[in-house]
């Protein structure tokens, strides 16, 4: 009923890749430029095992990147989750399911890919499952190590100057990333398990900016600025999860409870070095810069779950309790060719958020049409945000909200069904959007947090039509208050930008879509989605209107071919258009995509060769341009993440599915936690 899912294992695109390829094959998802939204929707939140992953942005790619696809079962897409989840996500949650191992079985299985765009990667892992009687086991490690290649071409219309700037780096990485995960049945009823899962992230950059200003309807250049950048960086995450699910009488009543705990450390040491040329002055000063910065995350939670049929229904409540502490540091410093310091930025954040939740489920059905599940849930959160280096200066906050939902579900015939849901739901700021501390691009540019970041709630509603489960459309109305985005401000005079998060508008955002998924005929599949938004935001920020409307659409188109009866040999060509979006302020160029992929089984399926070629005639980039009227200023960004790559991968099977156990049904506790 909340639900879309997605099988990953019968994806031609996917196989040999990672998880952010499986999410890119996903009906009604979009990944672009390393960005993950449900269409039409912002402030997504991504979940592994039901497990909330308090990671954005690059970190988050990052992440999903050490995930192998052939490790995944299936891709949940969870537009209006129920109480039982936290409220996290405006736009909803993706849960990515990973594989568990078979019963009465084990079985051990390789992979090896190789991926080549400008830069090459080279992914290799091992997975291995065993289940008999009490005891499973699953256990995979995952290596990944090649270039990557990233450009940005930006340009700043001022009022006297017009700027150039092109960024080309390429990226050095080494991922290792193991996964354990044990089970015990203590009883028939009772089940412990724990499992460990880990990332460690090695990357060093090198790459180079340069600026260039000339004149308006002049080709002479007057000044520019080249900044060399060589960056060493270290990720390292880890979490640990225990949890109990123990059933109850015959009616199918259980409780599970989970303990977590959740570590991620990050450590930069970047070097940037800047020459100036003035060629009005003849001049060419240097500027030698080194940065420093630190994250640390640390996340520990409890939660306690029970599931209860009642005369009157289904009835799931359960509580949760979590604190997560960051520590922030962040240092620069440039000197120029006499080493004397020119530029000084110190910073050191310290940050707690404290939530404690309770929420209840009701669930029911009345006779063969009607169904209904309604539930709220309540969260209570605590925020202590401290700036040491400026005397200890405190920013605290408390507050406790609201989360109700509800779905209404009308069974018209056995073809037709009509559903309508409602929610609330809260995005609480990504915990470096937070941070205070500068993160330096060179000596004339840098990304910083905001300590005073608010929440954002939405508050939205859909309709559904299905049509025997092949064709679905949707009408959606979602009110947004407290949206955020990055705003860079411009200080033209010191040839300055800044690049801040804010709080900036509350927006009405409608849409609508449609999803068909059917088989044409025994050799042909098709998934196709559309989808339409109109968004009316109304910002509070000085640098804007007061009033933006935007309009923009989507579509993606993929077919599968079985190329022989058996359906061992297996085609994909897969095509997805975005629209232009345009605001009158903002807007956003057309992209586009084409892909190919072929896949082959062999060995009774145990064999898996794959080839896959993305983003053919390399039209994926987009350009993100905006006009600041009040400043006279326009600005333009243009990201390519070397998007155009063929990947050839080899998966091989082994195993044995005869092992002798006793019957009994297996049941699996359910683990998430916001971390």
């Amino acid at each position: 009923m909340d639900r879309i899912v997605f099988n990953v294992e019968n994806s031609v695109q996917a196989s040999g890749g990672d998880a952010l390829d499986a999410l890119k094959s996903t009906p009604g998802v979009q990944v672009r430029n390393e960005d993950i939204s449900i269409v039409g929707k912002n402030g997504l939140r991504v979940m592994v095992n039901d497990k909330i992953i308090q990671l954005s942005g690059e970190e988050l790619t990052n992440y999903l990147k050490s995930i192998a696809s052939d490790n995944i079962q299936k891709i949940e897409v969870i537009t209006t989750p129920p109480s039982k989840y936290d409220a996290e996500g405006n736009a909803g949650l993706i849960n990515i399911v990973l594989k568990k191992a078979k019963e009465d079985h084990w079985s051990t299985t390789l992979r090896t890919s190789y991926q080549q765009g400008i830069e090459g990667n080279l992914r290799n892992g091992a997975n291995f499952s065993y289940r008999k009687n009490k005891f499973s086991a699953l256990a995979d490690l995952g290596y990944t190590n090649g270039k990557r290649h990233y450009e940005n071409d930006i340009h700043f219309w001022y009022p006297k100057e017009y700027w150039v700037n092109r960024l080309e780096s390429k990226s050095k990485v080494k991922i290792w990333s193991p996964l354990l995960n044990l089970n015990y049945d203590l009883t028939d009823k009772s089940t412990l398990g724990v499992q460990f899962m880990g990332n460690f992230f090695n990357k060093e950059i090198n790459g180079s900016t340069a600026n260039r200003a000339y004149l308006y309807n002049s080709p002479k250049l007057m000044k520019e600025y080249i900044t060399y950048q060589n960056k060493p960086e270290n990720t390292q995450n880890l979490s640990v999860n225990v949890n109990f699910l123990q059933k109850i009488g015959k009616k199918g009543a259980k409780l599970t409870i989970d303990t977590d705990y959740f570590h991620y450390k990050k450590d930069r040491n970047d070097d940037l070095n800047t020459i100036f040329y003035n060629y009005q002055l003849n001049t060419q000063p240097k500027l030698f810069g080194n940065s420093l910065s630190m994250q640390q995350i640390d996340n520990y939670s409890f939660k306690a779950d029970m599931e209860t049929p009642v005369s009157w229904g289904n009835l799931s409540f359960g509580a949760k309790i979590a604190r997560t502490q960051t520590d922030n540091i962040a240092q620069s410093d440039f000197r120029d060719e006499n080493q004397i310091e020119t530029l000084a930025h110190k910073d050191h954040f310290l940050y707690t958020e404290d939530t404690q939740a309770l929420y209840a489920d009701w669930a029911k059905s009345f006779g063969k049409k009607w169904s209904v599940k309604a539930g709220v849930r309540g969260e209570n959160t605590q925020t202590k945000g401290v700036s040491v280096l400026a005397n200890n200066e405190t920013h605290k906050r408390n507050f406790f909200k609201l989360f109700p939902t509800l779905y209404v579900q009308y069974q018209i015939n056995e073809n037709h069904n009509i559903s309508a849901n409602v929610n609330r739901r809260i995005f609480r700021p990504q915990f470096f959007s937070l941070n205070p501390g500068r993160n330096y691009q060179n000596p004339k540019s840098y990304v910083v947090g905001n300590p005073f970041l608010q929440p954002s709630y939405s508050l939205g509603a859909t309709l559904n039509y299905s049509y025997k489960h092949w064709l679905t459309l949707q009408l959606s109305y979602t009110d947004i208050e407290d949206s955020r985005t990055q705003i860079t401000y411009h200080n033209p005079d010191l040839e300055e930008t800044q690049i801040r998060w804010e709080n900036f508008a509350n927006t009405n955002r409608w849409s609508a879509s449609v999803n068909i998924n059917k088989s044409l005929f025994w050799w042909w599949e098709i998934s196709a989605y559309m989808g339409a938004t109109y968004e009316d935001a109304r910002p509070y920020v000085d640098l804007f209107p007061d009033k933006m409307i935007s309009r923009g659409g989507y579509q993606n188109l993929q077919n599968t071919f079985m190329l022989n009866e058996s359906k061992t040999l297996q085609a994909n060509v897969s095509y997805f258009y975005q629209f232009p979006w345009d605001s009158g302020t903002r807007r956003v160029s057309e992209s586009s995509s084409l892909d190919l992929g072929i896949k082959y089984l062999a060995f009774d399926k145990k064999l898996t060769l794959a080839l896959y070629v993305n983003d053919i005639f390399k039209t994926e980039a987009m350009t993100f341009t905006s006009h600041i009227e009040k400043q006279d200023i326009k600005e333009s960004y243009r990201q390519y993440y070397d998007n155009r790559y063929v990947r050839l991968s080899l998966t091989y099977k082994f195993g044995n599915s005869k092992i002798s156990v006793r019957k009994r049904e297996g049941g699996n506790a359910e683990e998430r936690n916001r971390s």
